[in-house]
């Protein structure tokens, strides 16, 4: 049992450091020798704990997608409001910036270099977590909660604000990532206009007025 979880903390460490050199140099300019560097490491050692940087890929995915799955599934059913779960969501997905160092650009930037059979599983795994917060959209707009009447195009707008963060984020910057995800969550629910409803309405009836004159 001790070796067995020497050896899993010995793979995870692998795993962080090659995390840390696709995010440093790159995916494709990190060969199996830099990694096994960073760990020191022989290269044919390397290759008992994983077969190969695609393998390393693989699990950047899987352990990404599988912990925004469980955080959102353990949510559901729990009389949170469709809001909240949406909040928390966005959130989730900015925490994981510093509680995966390094693992994000290869999640969002090297997706395509998984091969077949190893992208088609995280697609499905991807496809299911995407389709939950879309559920979590369409409840909400079934509630009357939420006004905007396309539950997947408006998760991709969710989607779309919160993924890159990653790429400008600064850490010594004047806010932290709750602040950030809250403020992103603020502009998602309600817009930036002032009265973004009145605005609307104004500006319908003032086109109606237009074409009746």
């Amino acid at each position: 049992m001790a070796a067995s979880a020497g050896a899993d903390e010995r793979r995870n460490e692998i795993i962080r450091e090659a995390a840390a050199l696709f995010n440093a140099r790159g995916y494709y300019n990190t060969s199996m020798e830099d990694i096994a560097e960073a760990v020191g490491l022989r290269k044919p050692t390397l290759y008992w704990y994983v077969s190969r940087k695609e393998e390393i890929l693989y699990i950047i995915h899987d352990r990404i997608v599988d912990n925004l799955t469980e955080r959102h599934e353990s949510r559901l059913g729990s009389g949170l409001s469709n809001a909240e779960l949406l909040r928390l969501a966005m959130l989730d997905l900015m925490e994981q910036i510093p509680e995966f160092p390094g693992y994000i650009s290869a999640f969002h930037e090297n997706y395509r270099e998984l091969n077949g059979e190893m992208q088609q599983e995280i697609k499905v795994k991807r496809d299911h977590y995407f389709h939950m917060i879309v559920d979590v959209m369409q409840n909400g707009i079934d509630a009357g909660e939420f006004r905007y009447d396309d539950a997947k195009s408006a998760t991709l707008a969710f989607f779309g604000m919160s993924n890159w963060v990653y790429r400008w984020y600064d850490p010594s910057g004047p806010f932290s990532l709750q602040q950030i995800a809250e403020r992103f969550w603020d502009i998602f629910m309600y817009g930036v206009a002032a009265s973004p409803k009145k605005q609307k309405d104004e500006s319908t009836a003032s086109t109606i007025v237009d074409e009746m004159n």
